[in-house]
This record gives C-alpha cells, sequence and structure tokens, in this order.
C-alpha cells in the first residue's frame, strides 16, 4: 500500500499526530505501507510482521537496513554497524557485531546498575527540585535525557564526572540529528547541530581509545582491538 507522496510525503501528518499514531492511521489492516518521512522512503509494517520477520533478522545479525539519508551517513559513520550492510556474505557486519555483543555481556551490563540507578535518581531529584522552586514540572526532559544517559554508560564509564557529562550533552544532540529531516543548514537545523557535535565528541572517544586503563570500565577498548586481540 502507499500512503503518501514523494518528498514532503506524510510529514506534516507525522508532527501534527506524532509518530506512533500516524503509523497506526496508516495501517489499518495492511501489513506493510510504503510512504515518504521527512524527505526519505519508508516502510511501515505491522506489529506481527515486524515480529515474524524484520526482528528475527535483526536478532540474527541477517537485517539490511538499506541505504540510509546522507545525514545519517555523515552523524554515525558508513562504517557504523548500523548502516553496513548485513547477511550473508558481508563479514565486516558479523565480526563487528560479535565484538559489540561480546563487549555487551549481561556481566558487564548489570555492573553498571548502580550507575543507571544513579542517573534515574539525579533526574528524579531534579524534578522534585523544579516542583518546590515554581509548583510543577515536566516529565518529558527526564524521558528524552534518561534512556540517552543509560544507554550512553558502556561507552563513557571510568571518565571524569565532567567529562561524562559533556559527551552525555553530545551525544544527545546527535541523536535528534540523527532523527531529524535530513537538511544540515549549520547550528540553524537539528541535523547541523548534529554534525557540529559529532565533530566536537570525536576527540573524546579518540582520547577514550587511547586509554588503556580505562578499557575495563567501557566498551571502547574492546571495539578497538582488531579481530586477533590487537
Amino acid at each position: 500500500v502507499i500512503a503518501s507522496w514523494p518528498l514532503i510525503g506524510a510529514t506534516w501528518d507525522v508532527f501534527y499526530k506524532g509518530y506512533f499514531d500516524w503509523a497506526f492511521s496508516i495501517l489499518g489492516g495492511s501489513r506493510a505501507v510504503f510512504a515518504h518521512v521527512f524527505g526519505m522512503p519508508t516502510v511501515v509494517v505491522s506489529w506481527p510482521v515486524y515480529m515474524k520477520y524484520v526482528r528475527k533478522a535483526d536478532n540474527g545479525g541477517e537485517l539490511h537496513q538499506g541505504v540510509a539519508p546522507f545525514g545519517a551517513q555523515r552523524l554515525v559513520g558508513e562504517h557504523s554497524v548500523l548502516l553496513l550492510q548485513a547477511g550473508k556474505g558481508h563479514s565486516k557486519h558479523h565480526r563487528l557485531r560479535r565484538k559489540i555483543l561480546d563487549s555487551l555481556a549481561p556481566r558487564r551490563v548489570l555492573a553498571l546498575v548502580p550507575d543507571m540507578c544513579e542517573i534515574i535518581r539525579a533526574e528524579l531529584d531534579a524534578m522534585v527540585a523544579e516542583t518546590t522552586a515554581k509548583g510543577r514540572t515536566s516529565f518529558a526532559s527526564c524521558a528524552k535525557k534518561v534512556p540517552t544517559m543509560v544507554s550512553s554508560l558502556p561507552i563513557v564509564g571510568g571518565i571524569s564526572e565532567e567529562k561524562r557529562a559533556k559527551m552525555f550533552e553530545l551525544m544527545e544532540v546527535v541523536i535528534e540529528g540523527l532523527v531529524a529531516a535530513n537538511i544540515d543548514l549549520g547550528r540553524f537545523s537539528a541535523l547541523g547541530r548534529g554534525l557540529i557535535a559529532r565533530r566536537e565528541l570525536m576527540p573524546m572517544l579518540e582520547e577514550l581509545m587511547a586509554s588503556p586503563d580505562l578499557s575495563h570500565k567501557n566498551i571502547i577498548g574492546d571495539l578497538a582491538k582488531s579481530s586477533d586481540g590487537k
């Protein structure tokens, strides 16, 4: 089923309804719908189709996401596991995915639980302080920041609190650019701000890669190693 015209397509509907309400409204009884969102061709699939085909392929490392928008390629890099072709015959994707899964083994992730609790507690305390000062607060900021900060913990483990806060801030800007319209207007667009944040973030990641004493606290050291352990 084709649900929108090219280029502008369903972009305004997504802004008006929100992504999930829009997706449910266009699917109806269809298993898959082809649409254009933010200038990109997009296929929206039903939950049963996702569970039966997409999730299975993704968990098996066989899911190829297709060609990503130019902005996404610039933000995460053309050699990112998110953009590399997956499936049979694509050994580079399999090697990188294997290293990532090994680095995120249950024991290492569970060791980060105290840090996760600290992040959540700090954000909730900030909401309490704002409520005390202003009489009200919003959960939107907390819901936006906590997932980014928690998912970034395997990367920023072992560094100073000041640098960690800065990396969290930059990663949030990069993620905003990743899901925004594929338009680079420098600091005047989300993608442009994401690219600026990426340039500032890269030296910090390179510094982590060059710090062997932190290798047991984050996954940077693991991912920087070649397959033979060097």
